[in-house]
């Protein structure tokens, strides 16, 4: 009796120790893991962009744009502000990917970019990060 309870205390360790490892790996892998940019859409001086694996954390969002702006800049050509420095970016995420405009909705849970000349145009409204430059130069982050 006293054996079975034994090679149970064991198993039931070994099956935690086991899932905490296969979670730890999962969280190192979609930490790792690039962030793909599917799309950047520009109106004036608002950007939107559209991204699969965005960071999880402030922090790892705001490390993302400090090491990418100019490459982003480079490729994209922005951000475009007004006269007075002002723009926005919006970073969106692909989730179930681009779709047509739902014709169902009561309230708008897609958001839509007018470029697309193709009737799949519209994502999901999941906003991830959004940087503003105000008039007196401030960066704001959220």
């Amino acid at each position: 009796m006293i054996v079975n309870v034994t090679i149970r205390k064991s198993c039931i360790k070994l099956t935690l120790g086991s899932l905490l490892v296969l979670a730890l790996l999962y969280l190192i892998y979609a930490w790792l893991k690039p962030v793909q940019i599917i799309n950047v859409y520009q109106n004036k001086y608002i950007t939107d962009v559209v991204v699969k694996n965005f960071p999880v954390t402030t922090r790892g969002k705001i490390s993302w744009w400090k090491e990418n702006k100019e490459s982003l800049k480079a490729e994209y050509n922005f951000p475009n502000p007004l006269s007075d420095g002002t723009f926005y970016i919006y970073v969106w995420d692909i989730g179930k990917g681009i779709q047509e405009i739902s014709q169902y909705d009561q309230e708008p849970e897609q958001i839509c970019f007018k470029q697309r000349k193709i009737k799949n145009k519209c994502i999901e409204k999941n906003i991830l990060f959004e940087i503003s430059k105000t008039r007196n130069g401030g960066l704001q982050y959220r």
